[in-house]
Order: structure tokens, then C-alpha cells, then sequence
């Protein structure tokens, strides 16, 4: 029960020290998007992952673009709010894809603009990152400021495993403002 695991904060194990032991865990994460306490007013976060071969099917080797978009509206009207400071975008990828950073000059992705695709642009405004962090299990975003609006960011991912994977959700959050 992921609740009495929460609250105990452990697992003990016990066994002869002649034995082998073998054992799994799995427990649903509590939260869930969709609960009361984590949405936050004003603040909506999208995600779509396409393949750049037009194919339904995700292979090895192929490269997907992973597109976030946020929209930000501040229903409080005062002019204050208009704008939210240091937000932290926390975007995961399944195990079987890696972000592809395209600063590497040994990713292969000369001539491409793989970070915010000018894609739709009509419907929202770039998300260019005050800071960026690359690695292997998602990209971490981070800017300054945001105004009312909504806002695309986007970046490609290699598919290196075969597989069904579960994919952790992303989240978007003020930084000195958890609330």
C-alpha cells in the first residue's frame, strides 16, 4: 500500500544470511495531476512527442521532437501577478529516449535547429531558457520571467531502447514560490 509506505518510510527485509534473497517493488506514485492540491491556478503544461519520420511507431534510432506548451493566465487581475519569476520546467523522458543536446558537436545534428522549432509559431511564443540542463533521463528549463500568454518548448530525443515505457509526468513550478 503506497500510503502505509509513505507514512513508514521504509522497507525491512529479512532473511537467513545462507539465503538468496530476490525482491521487487512497485507502487504507484500518490499524486496525480489531476488532484486538487498540485494544479496550480494560472498555470497549464501540455506535452506532445512526435516522430520527425512521420511515422506512428517509434523505432531505435529514431529522432522524436518533444513539444511542451504552457499557458500562462492570471485570473486574479492584478497587475503584479501578470508575471511569474524563476520558473523551473522539469520535463522527463521515458527510459527509452535520450534528449539530444545539440551543443555536442558528436550528436550529428549539424544544420539543425533542434531546441524551440519555430513549428506553430503563430500559436505561441518561443520558451527561450534562461538556463538549460541537458541529461540522459529529461531536460530541465529555467527562465527568468514569464508573462500572460502561452508559450512553446521544444527539443528532440533519440529512441535507443525497444520497449513500452511509462513516462513521468512534467511540471512547470515558481522556484522561491512552491506554492
Amino acid at each position: 500500500d503506497p500510503s502505509t509506505l509513505l507514512k513508514r518510510g521504509k522497507i525491512i527485509l529479512k532473511a537467513d544470511s545462507n539465503q538468496f534473497v530476490n525482491y521487487s517493488l512497485s507502487f504507484r506514485y500518490p499524486a496525480h495531476p489531476s488532484d486538487e492540491g498540485t494544479k496550480a491556478s494560472g498555470l497549464t503544461l501540455s506535452k506532445k512527442i512526435s516522430n520527425l519520420n512521420g511515422n506512428k511507431d517509434i523505432r531505435i534510432g529514431d529522432i522524436v521532437r518533444i513539444s511542451l506548451e504552457i499557458a500562462f493566465q492570471d485570473s486574479s487581475n492584478k497587475p503584479a501577478s501578470s508575471k511569474l519569476e524563476f520558473l523551473a520546467l522539469e520535463d522527463f523522458t521515458p527510459a527509452g529516449l535520450v534528449p539530444i543536446n545539440s551543443e555536442l558537436k558528436t550528436e550529428g545534428m549539424d544544420g539543425e535547429a533542434p531546441i524551440n522549432n519555430d513549428e506553430d509559431r503563430a500559436m505561441a511564443a518561443g520558451f527561450y531558457p534562461s538556463y538549460l540542463e541537458i541529461r540522459d533521463d529529461g531536460v530541465r528549463v529555467f527562465k527568468n520571467q514569464i508573462y500572460q500568454g502561452v508559450y512553446r518548448f521544444s527539443y528532440l530525443a533519440r529512441a535507443v531502447t525497444a520497449g513500452n515505457f511509462w513516462m513521468r509526468g512534467s511540471r512547470i513550478s515558481a522556484m522561491y514560490d512552491p506554492s
